[in-house]
Formats: structure tokens, sequence, C-alpha cells
């Protein structure tokens, strides 16, 4: 008697715990569904890794590094010689490495990214300006990114650094009159040294090849962000404070048709570094005018009441790595006045209307660079 009754409650333990694993399953399931667009402004993102790439955590851990792994401040990264890859930088930017580098963060701020290469060749596809800066430090000296660009850093065995400007302007940290423009190419040795010269921008390798083809292929992956897809993963990141318009060039969008992040710019007409057009920014997205406030501004998402917005004294970042207009004096496409910051803004819904009746929003920050695609 007592054998049965424990088999009865063996087989009622083992289908209750059965069915919590499937609800488990089934929650699990519908969250990374409700969560398969993923919205971001972090750098860090594994976007790409090909080959052999190791990574040894801040902590001392060791492991392959992989697809979708989310770098912090202090893990070395190190490839093979048949290894590469691409590492989300601010939104917008990416660094490219190639077979026997290593490279880790220093800092991951989007106004104030600094990384370190300490052996072998990257490349940095890179959205930036006098705000938004990106460093790179080397064995041999610190080289700061302060415009869009391309550029290709090659660290030698014995510390010498090399910092060729394919597109864009940069300057060595210290070097008052080091400023290096398109063309040129700044080489630092260990003692501080540092020559400026020209090179031949016609002399490419296979990763300047690989990088300029991930270039294209993530500006076409933007074509496929979709505003149905999109929208209201924007609205729920943003009320959950996890962007706003005043720290970044963009926003990382994952798109899980493609496995990897696009960039989705707050701004029109912008192309890539490389000259690729962005079929989709922010504004085609029918946002509420929330999204314009400060980022200190108290947000009450879906309230439909309405809030003073302040204005801000920093500069909304621009594509080009061109200075921004103050925020106040931003121009809306398709209207003929400038948007009032200080005017009473509604705060809206998370979901806007779709009525043909309800027109969108537009205010694009700035124009692109005019250049077709693929120049």
């Amino acid at each position: 008697m007592n054998t049965r009754l424990l088999r009865v409650f063996t087989l009622a333990a083992m289908s209750l715990m059965l069915a919590m694993g499937a609800v488990a399953q089934s929650r699990t399931l519908a969250s990374a569904a409700g969560d398969k667009w993923v919205i971001s402004a972090k750098a860090g993102g594994v976007n790409l890794v090909e080959g052999q790439v190791g990574v040894v955590t801040s902590t001392g851990r060791s492991g392959m590094l992989i697809k979708g792994d989310e770098l912090q401040v202090g893990d070395t990264v190190t490839t093979e010689a048949d290894g590469r890859a691409e590492i989300l930088l601010n939104p917008g930017s990416y660094l490219r490495m190639g077979g026997n580098a290593s490279f880790k963060f220093e800092t991951t701020s989007l106004d104030d990214l600094q990384l370190r290469i300490d052996r072998g060749s990257a490349i940095l596809e890179v959205f930036a300006s006098k705000d938004f800066t990106v460093t790179v430090i080397t064995p041999a000296s610190r080289f700061l990114l302060i415009e869009t660009g391309i550029y290709r850093v090659d660290v030698e065995a014995n510390g010498t650094a090399a910092l060729s400007v394919r597109k864009g302007r940069a300057e060595v940290d210290g070097e008052n009159d080091a400023v290096i423009k398109k063309g040129r190419e700044a080489t630092a040795v260990a003692d501080g040294n540092v020559a400026v010269s020209r090179f031949n921008r016609s002399d490419t390798d296979s990763l300047d090849e690989w990088s300029k083809t991930r270039a294209r292929d993530l500006a076409r992956m933007n074509s496929t962000l979709r505003p149905n897809d999109v929208r209201d993963p924007l609205m729920n990141s943003f009320y959950g404070n996890n962007w706003n318009m005043f720290n970044s060039f963009g926003l990382w969008v994952f798109n899980p048709s493609r496995g990897s992040y696009a960039f989705l710019p707050f701004g029109s007409g912008w192309s890539s570094p490389y000259g690729y057009w962005f079929g989709y920014d922010i504004w085609q997205y029918r946002l509420p005018r929330v999204i314009m406030l400060p980022p200190n501004q108290t947000q009450t998402p879906g309230s439909g009441g309405s809030t003073t917005a302040k204005t801000s004294s920093r500069s909304v970042p621009q594509a080009r790595g061109a200075e921004a207009p103050p925020y106040e004096k931003m121009q809306g496409r398709g209207s003929r006045s400038n948007i009032d910051i200080d005017q009473t803004v509604d705060m809206g819904p998370a979901r806007m209307p779709t009525s043909p009746a309800a027109p969108p929003v537009y205010v694009p920050m700035q124009r692109g660079s005019g250049k077709k695609p693929g120049n």
C-alpha cells in the first residue's frame, strides 16, 4: 500500500514539474518573441565572429568569443590567424579586427569611447564629432578620431603603431601639431616620436575589402527595419530609459531575421562613412514628440498628459562629423517653421493612431553627405 502511494506521489510530482517547466518555457519563448527587435544604445556588442576568436574577461575567465556576446570594460579579445570579429562601438560605429590582433575597451562611454589595440590590424568605421569622439590607445600613442570616417590601425610586435586615415580626421593626443587628415598616416614608436606621411589609399588587403563589404550589407539591413516591426520596441525601450536623442548618433536595432544589429540614425538622408545609404531613420516610425525632450525631463508614458520641455545646451550629433545646430533650432521636414522646444509637448500614448488623418511627425536633424551609394 505504501509502495503504491509512493508511486502515485512520484508520478504526480513529475507531472507537476513537467507542467511547471512547460509554463516556464512558454514564458521564456513569449519574452523572447516580445524582445526579438532589441533596441540598444550600448557599445560592446559582438556583431560577427569568423574563425577562432578568444576572450579573457576582466575577472580572468577565458573562452571563445561568439556572436551575440556583450563585452565589458577590461575584457580582452584576441583573434587567431584565421579570426575576424566585428564589435559595435557607439551607434553607427564599428571595430573590425583582422587576424592575430588583440583589443579591449578602456571605457564604453558613448560620448568618450576609448579602446586599446595592443597588436594586429583593425579598421574603425566611425561616426564622430567634437562632442562624440573615439580614442584609440596603442602601446606607442593615443589617437583621437574626431570626425566621421574610416580609419585603420596597425600595431607591430615591437609596439610601433600606425593610424591611416582613409576618410575623416584624427589627432595624436598630446601633439598639438599632429593632425592626420584624409590620405595621411601617423606612425608612432615606443619613444613617443610621431611621423606623419602620405600613404597609397589604393593599397588595400582582405581586411579592407571585408570591412567595406560588411558596411554595404549592414546598410542594406537597415532597409529591412520595417515600421510595423520596430515602432513598438522603439517606444518600449525609450520609456524604459534605454536611449535618448542626446547621447548618440542613433540606435542599434537587432534584426532577428539577419541575426545582427543594424544602425538606425537620428536624422534623415544619412549614409555610412563608406557612402552606403540608410533606407530608414527614426523619423519614419511616427514617434510622439516626447522623444525630443531632454533626458532629465520627467516622462509619463501613456498618460496622454503634457509637460513643458526644457531646452538643452548640448548639441545633437550629426552625420558626417559636422557640428549640429542647437536642438531648439531643428527644422522639420515638410514644415515651414522651426520647432519650438519650449512649447507644451504632448506626451501621448506609446502607440500612435494609424489613421491616415494622423500625420507623421518628421523632425530630421540634418541632411547627409549627398553622395551616391557605394562612393
